[in-house]
């Protein structure tokens, strides 16, 4: 089931899908990798597919996003699709091995990145760090 950051598919209208219904999305997992990059898994869903172009999930791993993102969520960004100042947004940063999930506070010459679980402190990196920051348009929880 797609949801969005703020609620379940808040937002993802389709002309043939009543706006309270869930988005369906389909997980496909290999046995082995397809590519150099070890994909394994695939999302499909024909109703995001209209709405965004292109569109990539990520698997989380860990707790810093917990609740709102539990480890294993799957978040779904595209490219097109900019990080919006005060929500949940995949950022890269120069100098770090992978990305990070955070919610995405940029400042004057700062960019302040802000785990939703308590238990971890807020990251605060010079702007001139930032590589790219995407949106995170929904998430989709396997299970």
């Amino acid at each position: 089931v797609f949801e969005s950051p703020k609620g379940r598919a808040a937002g993802t209208t389709s002309r043939n899908r009543p706006a309270d219904r869930p988005l369906r999305v389909r997980l496909i997992q290999l046995s082995e990798p397809l590519t150099d990059y070890q994909l394994t898994e695939f999302l499909e869903s024909e109703e995001l597919a209209d709405r965004y172009r292109p569109i990539f999930g990520l698997r989380l791993a860990g707790d810093s996003m917990a609740p709102m993102f539990p480890d294993g969520t799957i978040v779904l960004c595209s490219p097109s699709e900019p990080a919006r100042p005060g929500a949940p947004a995949v950022v890269r940063l120069a100098g770090q091995i992978g990305l990070t999930c955070k919610i995405y506070r940029p400042r004057e010459s700062l960019v302040r990145l802000v785990p939703a679980n308590d238990k971890y402190e807020p990251q605060e990196f010079p702007a001139r760090q930032l590589e790219w920051a995407l949106a995170v348009l929904g998430s989709v929880r396997v299970g």
